[in-house]
């Protein structure tokens, strides 16, 4: 057998040791914005999780240069304090373009065979600050919820244009008969 000799760090020590694997500023900022993009994919909404980070990793380059410029030690925790970023700032449909819809396709057993049968669609779409691609699986359930929801808009519409056709003020022609 080896023995090892080892000593306690002293308090000095311990403030210059860095660690290098474990939670840091970037790990909190990643859960926060997991949750959030977990959250939009339950309503079927886009999220742009690749303009988060990027914004995220931009402020916190940012405000590492500006602390360096004052002379101050970095630290994880003062950036991660000083930035202040809405995570729910990077979700909903006018920040991005809908590009297509493809179908979503499955090989279910049946039997013996393979029936090749669509399990719902996919819509892809493309964000307008920084072009990045997204995809969104609808499953057939959302997509009858949504054939469901639309008929009852169009009928209101329908109802109010007849109504107003009817009872606008506007002399009539007189039928020929």
């Amino acid at each position: 057998m080896t023995n090892t000799i080892t000593r306690e760090l002293s308090e000095e020590e311990k403030k210059k040791v860095k660690k290098l694997a474990g939670k840091n500023s970037f790990d909190g900022f990643k859960a926060k914005v997991a949750l959030a993009v977990q959250e939009h994919q339950h309503r079927y909404e886009p999220y742009c999780l690749q303009c988060a980070l990027t914004d995220y990793k931009i402020e916190a380059q940012r405000i590492r240069t500006e602390i360096e410029l004052q002379g101050g030690a970095i630290s994880d925790e003062k950036i991660y304090d000083q930035i202040k970023l809405d995570v729910q700032k990077y979700s909903g449909h006018k920040l991005f373009d809908k590009i297509d819809e493809s179908e979503a396709r499955e090989h279910i057993l049946i039997g013996t065979s393979k029936v090749n049968k669509k399990i719902g669609i996919h819509r892809n779409y493309q964000c307008k600050r920084r072009n990045h691609g997204l995809a969104i699986f609808l499953p057939n359930k959302r997509l009858r919820e949504e054939a469901e929801e639309k008929p009852k808009v169009e009928k209101k519409d329908a109802k109010d244009q007849t109504k107003s056709s009817t009872s606008s003020t506007a002399p009539q022609p007189p039928v020929q008969r």
